[in-house]
């Protein structure tokens, strides 16, 4: 059959959802033939629907779009998961993603989301998936913790910014504080944060040993900043993310429901206060 009676006798929707398939999804029929995925009364000589040129036949012209397809694929997954890449090593690294993508391909119009259930994949595939929690080793809870931060962060990179962000300053009554719209808490069983700022820094950190940490993230001007908390940090501005209030009752409150000296609390809020305006933690108003 000819280039012209392929395109008489295969219908277009055909051909285009074949392209994407072999496209979209190169390790999908590993050691095939593209043709394989062809309907079988269309399968054969895949001259039939990509033409030779004068040095390549049609698959070898497929393999160079379908190679460089792959390679655009793998550059997303590292960029977004760089700190994961450093953590596994770079050959580890290409090998959970290539069988990650042959498992998930994307089916966004967007690279954005390739790596959206990475961390899920991770957690499905780790080596001591069967055993109880108490004979599971700690490093695949450390790069799960690692991928969940890294894709989190590109989601809030690209999030949608609400209008009317006015930020707080220092002069802005307590009572007029709410807490940004982008603005997210973490917390973790490793210093994730502190290891990828490190891998970001060219610091070369060793892998970390388990320690509680904690974490605030913002994003202003397209600009996301990372800012460490102590546990009690975290737990009042998780009690003011779950119960928006003033912050001058909120504080009275979290002090009782915890058993906190409201003395103690007292003190310490114009630190935080402080620390916190200045890192974009708090506006006086948005509109969504």
């Amino acid at each position: 059959m000819t280039a012209e009676e392929a395109d008489k006798n295969i219908p277009l929707s055909l051909v285009q959802q074949w392209m994407q398939t072999v496209l979209v999804n190169p390790l999908g029929n590993p050691g095939g033939h593209p043709s394989e995925l062809l309907p079988q009364h269309l399968q054969g000589d895949i001259e039939n629907i990509i033409a030779p040129s004068s040095r390549l036949n049609g698959r070898q012209r497929l393999a160079i779009y379908q190679r460089g397809y792959l390679a655009r694929l793998r550059d997303c997954m590292a960029g977004q998961f760089k700190g994961l890449q450093y953590a596994l090593g770079e050959e580890l690294f290409q090998a959970f993603a290539d069988e990650y993508l042959q498992q998930y391909p994307s089916v966004s119009y967007t690279l954005a989301d390739l790596g959206k259930r990475f961390a899920a994949f991770l957690q499905q595939t780790r080596p001591d998936a069967n055993a109880p929690e108490s004979e599971r080793e700690d490093w695949p809870d450390f790069m799960i913790e690692l991928a969940q931060l890294e894709y989190a962060l590109v989601q809030i990179f690209d999030e949608e910014s609400p209008e009317g962000i006015k930020y707080a300053t220092d002069i802005t009554n307590d009572n007029d504080l709410k807490l940004a719209p982008l603005f997210h808490l973490f917390s973790f069983r490793f210093p994730t944060a502190q290891y990828l700022q490190a891998v970001h820094k060219s610091e070369n950190p060793s892998l970390p040993f388990p320690s509680d940490s904690y974490l605030a993230v913002t994003r202003k001007d397209y600009q996301i900043g990372l800012f460490h908390l102590n546990p009690l940090q975290h737990k009042f501005l998780t009690y003011l993310q779950q119960y928006p209030q003033p912050v001058a009752q909120a504080l009275q409150q979290f002090a009782v429901q915890n058993n906190i000296a409201w003395e103690g609390l007292q003190t310490l809020w114009p630190m935080w206060r402080s620390k916190w305006i200045e890192s974009g933690f708090f506006v006086t108003s948005f509109t969504y």
